[in-house]
């Protein structure tokens, strides 16, 4: 784990809002049709994304939460379609992790926040509340997990 600190940025891309019961369906459908309807490059197009591909998460109501994929973008001069959202991330102190190539995302968080981060005497920064997957190539064979700490 590594800790770094991160200027302000802005996620553009498709949204669904799921909980941890239903996550796998939800997420793995939205992770399909990104890749199937060539939404990155739709997205690379328009907005001149940079490299890496983004899954932000941030809680809401009842034990639900919402899951943004989709890319950093550089400006957001441009209107966009209803089907995309924007999330800004504010600068913050993060942790960071690598996920294990044997390790699954899902099981690789659960490790972060209940092992790693506590380990190293730290806590996510709940005001903050944005979590993010940070996939170094399009085919999502390299992750980082992000937490805000403090």
């Amino acid at each position: 784990m590594e800790i770094i600190n991160r200027d302000e940025l802005m996620i553009c891309g498709y949204v669904v809002e799921t909980s941890v019961d239903n996550c796998s369906t939800e997420l793995g459908r939205l992770w399909d049709d990104y890749r199937n309807n060539k939404s990155d490059e739709l997205l690379e197009a328009k907005y001149r994304c940079k490299e890496g591909l983004y899954g932000l998460m941030w809680y809401t109501e009842n034990h639900r939460y919402c899951y943004l994929l989709g890319r950093e973008i550089k400006s957001t001069g441009v209107e966009l379609p209803k089907s995309k959202a924007i999330k800004k991330i504010p600068p913050a102190r993060y942790a960071v992790y690598t996920v294990p190539n044997n390790m699954s995302v899902f099981d690789a968080w659960t490790v972060f926040f209940e092992e790693e981060i506590p380990k190293e005497g730290y806590e996510p920064n709940a005001e903050i509340g944005l979590y993010f997957e940070y996939y170094t190539d399009k085919d999502s064979n390299s992750c980082q997990l992000w937490a805000p700490i403090r």
